[in-house]
């Protein structure tokens, strides 16, 4: 792939997001990282530089600095680094969900993901798990067979029993 996000020899073929190589310059020889932050602005440059190709207009090279990378390590731990500057710990792991809920699309969604962040806070991971219907049903099922089973099996036992006894 090029700068302009497009796959040299394969006309009309273009490609973005975070499985695509997109070279981040060909003085430094490497690539952008497999984010999100690179991917959504891949995918914009890409549909612009389509539509430019139609047009006929001259296509623009995906250029992007990086706003800074976070991740969480482990239970309310988090590492991140923001314009350059490093947190880590209890920080980074805050800093990590706030930019995860601003990202998430609809009220709605936030609110869930609100509610569950603040019963794992409360209460553990636990008490967050939901049991749905589906899991009712194949529990349900998983008890039949089991019953079933025992029910044939004691049957046997009495059968064997009745056979010993008989002379």
């Amino acid at each position: 792939m090029n700068e302009y996000l497009a796959v040299p020899g394969v006309s009309g073929l273009w490609a973005a997001g975070d499985c695509a190589a997109v070279p981040d310059g060909y003085e430094t020889g490497n690539f952008f990282p497999p984010t999100a932050q690179h991917g959504l602005r891949e995918a914009i440059r890409a549909a612009k530089n389509i539509e430019a190709a139609i047009d006929g207009r001259p296509l623009k090279p995906f250029v992007f600095t990086t706003l800074g990378q976070l991740a969480t390590i482990g239970r309310r731990t988090g590492v991140a680094m923001v314009f350059g500057f490093k947190f880590s710990g209890l920080i980074a792991w805050a800093m990590w969900r706030s930019i995860y809920l601003m990202k998430l699309p609809g009220l709605a969604k936030k609110l869930r993901v609100i509610m569950d962040w603040t019963l794992d806070l409360l209460f553990g991971r636990e008490i967050v798990q939901m049991i749905t219907l589906h899991d009712v049903q194949a529990l349900s099922d998983r008890l039949a067979r089991v019953r079933g089973q025992t029910k044939r099996g004691s049957e046997k036992q009495t059968s064997l029993a009745t056979n010993v006894r008989s002379p």
